[in-house]
């Protein structure tokens, strides 16, 4: 009996230290993949940043300086008042693309997030939107703001970009409002479209239609921090997509 309970032990002993670890080596593959995907989207986010700031220099400091140059090549010395009022507008242009190449060398910085936070960076976003003069964008933030996890902040930006750039890309729509709610118990983002919307139910999550939106990277991004996403549309009457994360996962 004692040599059959020795042998129990054992066998006990041998088969705990077995589940250890595979459970230690199922933790560092779960740490990993997560490392991998917090990586990718850091490179996305960066991705989607160049294309914008490409843009915002074509289109808005290009013409600026354009027109600065045209003014200042107009300039009519004999005529001091077309000439004062001409440099005046040319300054002013001046100032403003200054201002603007600043905004994108502080969007240049990997590390801008951590910087200046989940809601400005998405104030940012918006503000591009904006300025490229085919969208009213607005943020609304409800509620006693908190901070959280950096890892998570990427996350959760990086699947707000991805829902912009859906309604950009697809939505024709001229107004988007996102509201970022602090509950006491969790973090809810809304973003809103009034664009042409689409049949949500006909909506196959394996379809390419999906996978034009996106729609697997986003819901498989927002489970890397716990949360969940959803999808409201209907034709004609534009949509919505929800971001919830609860407060006790923002570790």
């Amino acid at each position: 009996m004692f040599l059959l309970l020795g042998g129990f032990i054992v066998a006990f002993i041998i088969q705990y230290r077995r589940k250890q670890r595979t459970h230690l080596a199922e933790m560092v593959q779960t740490k990993t993949q997560f490392e991998q995907a917090i990586l990718k989207t850091q490179l996305e986010i960066q991705e989607e940043t160049f294309k914008a700031i490409s843009l915002e220099i074509h289109d808005n400091i290009g013409q600026m300086l354009s027109f600065i140059k045209l003014n200042i090549s107009t300039v009519d010395l004999s005529n001091k008042e077309d000439a004062t009022e001409k440099l005046n507008q040319s300054r002013v242009l001046l100032t403003n693309a200054i201002q603007d190449l600043r905004d994108i060398a502080k969007s240049l910085n990997t590390d801008f997030i951590n910087q200046i936070g989940l809601i400005n960076a998405v104030q940012q976003l918006l503000s591009l939107l904006q300025k490229a003069g085919k969208y009213k964008a607005g943020l609304l933030v409800k509620g006693d703001v908190y901070t959280q996890n950096l890892q998570r902040e990427l996350v959760i930006f990086r699947v707000v970009q991805e829902s912009l750039n859906n309604i950009v890309k697809h939505a024709e729509a001229d107004t988007i409002d996102v509201v970022m709610e602090y509950f006491p118990d969790k973090l809810s983002i809304s973003i809103k479209d009034n664009g042409k919307g689409f049949n949500i139910r006909s909506l196959d999550k394996r379809s390419n239609a999906s996978k034009g939106l996106g729609l697997n990277s986003m819901d498989a991004r927002i489970k890397l921090v716990n949360g969940t996403i959803s999808i409201q549309s209907e034709e004609g009457k534009g949509t919505e997509v929800t971001i919830e994360l609860l407060k006790q996962n923002m570790i």
